[in-house]
Formats: C-alpha cells, sequence, structure tokens
C-alpha cells in the first residue's frame, strides 16, 4: 500500500505539504465552479437560465441569487483585471449572500487562504459555522486558518468541534495527525489514530484512507508498526 505522498515528508514538513495538498485540490475541484454549484435543491448554478423549482423560490432567495452571482460575477472581472484585493472583497462579499453554498465558501476560503489572508478566511467560516445546518467543513477549513495564523490549539479545537458535526470528515481527521506529527506528540498521535479507526463509518474511502494514516505513522515510528498492523487489517477488511 502505498503512502499518502504528503506523509513521506519529515515531521517539520508535514504540515507545510498538509496545507498545500489540501488548497491544490480545493482550487483544482473549485476553480471552474460557478457560485452556485452547491448541493441546494433548484440551484444550476452558473448557467444564466434560472432552475425550473426557481418557481417555488421566495423573493428572498431570488434577491439572495442574484447578489451572489452580480459579485462572484465582479469578482472574476476584477480578478482578470489584476486587482486581487477588490476581487476577494467580491468573492467574500457572494460567499456572505449565500453562507449555506458549501461549493462556494470552500472556494471563497481558498482564495482567501492562499493571498495569506487567514485571518479573514477563519472569520468568515467561523460566521458561517455558527448556523447549525452548516457542513462539517467550514470547521476544519476553520482549522486551516487557524493554524496558518499559528494558532494550533485552537486549530486542534476547530478540527474536534468538525468531528463532532461529522465523525467521518476525513480533512479533520488529517489535519489532526498532521498536528500532532509536527509536534512530535506520538502518544496524541496513536490514540488520535485509534479513535479515527473505531469510527461506525463503512464508507470505503474513508476506510482504506485511515488505514493509510495509521501506516505512515508506523512508518515513522517503526517501534508501532507491530500494534498497526492488526487494526489496518481490520479497516481493509471493512472496507472490502
Amino acid at each position: 500500500m502505498n503512502f499518502p505522498r504528503w506523509m513521506d515528508a519529515s515531521r517539520a514538513g508535514w504540515w507545510g505539504l498538509a496545507v498545500g495538498g489540501v488548497l491544490a485540490l480545493s482550487w483544482t475541484g473549485c476553480r471552474s465552479a460557478g457560485p452556485g454549484t452547491a448541493d441546494r435543491p433548484g440551484d444550476a448554478g452558473g448557467q444564466q437560465d434560472a432552475p425550473p423549482e426557481a418557481r417555488d423560490w421566495s423573493p428572498e432567495q431570488m434577491e439572495e441569487r442574484a447578489r451572489r452571482h452580480a459579485h462572484f460575477a465582479a469578482g472574476v472581472l476584477t480578478e482578470l483585471q489584476n486587482e486581487p484585493a477588490a476581487s476577494l472583497d467580491h468573492f467574500v462579499a457572494a460567499a456572505e449572500a449565500d453562507p449555506l453554498n458549501e461549493t462556494l465558501m470552500l472556494q471563497v476560503a481558498g482564495r482567501l487562504l492562499r493571498a495569506q489572508a487567514a485571518e479573514r478566511a477563519e472569520a468568515l467560516l467561523a460566521k458561517a459555522a455558527r448556523n447549525p445546518d452548516a457542513p462539517a467543513s467550514y470547521l476544519s477549513w476553520r482549522a486551516l486558518a487557524l493554524q496558518q495564523q499559528g494558532k494550533t490549539d485552537e486549530a486542534i479545537q476547530a478540527n474536534r468541534d468538525a468531528l463532532r458535526r461529522n465523525p467521518a470528515l476525513l480533512m479533520a481527521w488529517q489535519h489532526l495527525v498532521a498536528i500532532y506529527s509536527e509536534r512530535q506528540q506520538t502518544d496524541e498521535l496513536f490514540a488520535l489514530l485509534t479513535e479515527a479507526a473505531s469510527q461506525t463509518s463503512q464508507d470505503p474511502n474513508y476506510l482504506v484512507t485511515i488505514a493509510d494514516l495509521h501506516l505512515a505513522a508506523a512508518h515513522l515510528h517503526p517501534t508501532r508498526l507491530d500494534s498497526v498492523k492488526p487494526r489496518c487489517r481490520e479497516l481493509l477488511d471493512r472496507a472490502a
């Protein structure tokens, strides 16, 4: 089994590689997405014509959609005009106009983090995450923003909050593994992996990824390999 690429680095490089990978995946998955590509019923995203379900929308929803698209379009335009500050302002306004649009929110958060505007990203995500209907990913991305500011303890807590909302959120587990590895907190690292393996998720991707994390950690701590192997076999058997 191959180790995750970002986990083959030294402990000192885990954090930078982990965050870089997350942001790269976000950019690849989101750069072509319009402002309405989230999982809201009836939202046709970047299409110019409103979907058939729009006839059931309230005036407030129609206004929200129009405002979101206007700000997103302005953000793209100012970005093309090489006005990064103005572009970010418009993208943030688009996300604030539709805070439960997960695709848009995470795209904007990724843009802010790449622009080294971690404090602004954290504030945007923290406000959106206060809605109990907000996805757990907001909390995990907030953890990335906190970590970028050097607030590691707060980042750990944000990831814990994310896992309370969604115990199978891989991004949160991966980020916590990276933090504990960077801090060389070996006991905490393996206790975390035991906790991750004990979750009831039967999603094969979750189970295989957690097994990969176990093997990568054992790669850095060979004395733990014998205790890790049986758990990895159990995880892979569950995934089969």
